[in-house]
């Protein structure tokens, strides 16, 4: 990726997203099965472009921050979940990115640019769980940190990597409204060390 692209996105978020809020965690257990949905993951077979790359009337590709197209900007990003979270409005995370890292799995659910950047880190260790909600919610004030409603993981890890169904809700300082992420991820397992 560009780091002049990087750079002038991280300053757009900085304009528009005023207050980054992290809820508190919880821990919870892992449900280890393996559930797939009734018609396995259809997403993983559907894919986008770089959110700063467009096709024009001519079908020739312009990148939105004005940079001359790299063979890595025209590759297909397909799609490895196909959860929906109610943060600034209702939108999807379709993708999950999965790593191990000595005993514990780290699941990093992000999607939405430019417009949305928040994201979702889970830890999983043995038979626990911990998520931990990095949000971007714009607001005039502080806000204190939330607190975990319910949450869930139905794990299942195979060849492929980690998938399964995840549900999560909580709470954003004293509001009432409740918030969450829900949904199915079928992620490629990287080693880290």
């Amino acid at each position: 990726m560009n780091k002049r692209a990087d750079i002038r996105r991280l300053l757009i978020i900085a304009l528009f997203f005023p207050l980054s809020v992290q809820a508190q965690t919880v821990k919870g257990k892992v449900i280890r099965a393996n559930i797939l949905p009734k018609d396995g993951f259809p997403f993983s077979k559907e894919w986008v472009y770089p959110w700063y790359i467009s096709k024009n009337d001519e079908g020739r590709f312009e990148h939105a921050m004005g940079e001359p197209i790299q063979a890595e900007d025209t590759a297909h990003l397909y799609f490895t979940a196909s959860c929906e979270t109610n943060i600034q409005g209702v939108y999807t995370f379709r993708y999950c990115y999965a790593s191990m890292s000595r005993d514990t799995l780290k699941l990093l659910f992000e999607d939405g640019m430019p417009a949305y950047a928040s994201s979702f880190e889970v830890s999983v260790y043995q038979n626990e769980f911990e998520v931990i909600p990095h949000l971007v919610y714009p607001s005039p004030g502080k806000v204190k940190p939330g607190r975990v409603l319910e949450q869930s993981l139905t794990l299942s890890t195979n060849a492929y990597g980690a998938g399964g169904y995840i549900s999560y809700t909580f709470r954003i300082g004293d509001s009432d409204e409740s918030y969450y992420l829900r949904g199915f991820f079928n992620t490629p397992l990287q080693q880290q060390r």
